[in-house]
């Protein structure tokens, strides 16, 4: 599909190129363009950004319609798929589920439990509940961590039960892991490492 081995990237900034951000005349680099990821032009008028929608189907369509055109048989190969990622929400958009096509496609989304992740640091007792506008968003207590963990996880799955006439798609998650660094990477030091096992147990136990 690339025989000539042509490179994605150049040598510049693709940013720069765009004029997002430059250079002033101290060299101290600024934001040129603040809204451009969040607006486009469409027939002149700027319209809100839909990442998923505007962007990342479209680049899937083709990416499928690549490989289909290569591979002569859509019974051949499979395409995982993940949604865009976004802390705020384990779902993918409405725009994207009326966009995607479910031909030859397997749900394959990530997942992580934000509390180590964000603040390279765990506890046990303490999860973040994601998806809710409660005032305080936390879950105290390994079972109900252990518990809204799954949760997560099931929100990530179920999200396009409805595709397929209802059926759904076949669905696996596609990454999940803990950041190994928590704790300043105490444990490569000491070679401790019940802190991440521990972390990672909390996971698994949710994936179960």
């Amino acid at each position: 599909m690339n025989p000539n081995g042509a490179c994605a990237w150049t040598r510049n900034c693709v940013c720069e190129d765009h004029n997002i951000w430059g250079r002033n005349a101290e060299g101290t680099p600024e934001l040129l363009k603040p809204d451009y990821f969040r607006y486009r032009m469409v027939n002149g008028e700027p319209q809100n950004i839909d990442l998923q929608k505007d962007y990342f189907m479209p680049f899937a369509n083709k990416f499928r319609a690549v490989i289909n055109k290569k591979i002569h048989s859509a019974g051949q190969y499979l395409i995982f798929v993940d949604r865009v990622t976004n802390f705020e929400t384990a779902s993918i958009s409405e725009a994207m589920r009326e966009d995607i096509s479910i031909e030859n496609l397997v749900w394959a989304p990530h997942w992580y439990d934000l509390v180590p992740l964000v603040t390279k640091s765990f506890r046990t007792w303490v999860g973040v509940v994601r998806d809710s506008r409660v005032l305080l968003p936390l879950v105290f207590g390994r079972k109900n961590v252990i518990k809204e963990h799954s949760r997560q996880l099931l929100l990530v799955s179920v999200c396009v039960a409805k595709l397929n006439s209802g059926k759904g798609i076949p669905t696996i998650i596609g990454e999940i892991g803990i950041p190994f660094d928590i704790v300043n990477a105490k444990c490569y030091r000491t070679k401790d490492f019940s802190r991440q096992v521990s972390c990672m147990n909390i996971t698994i136990s949710a994936l179960d």
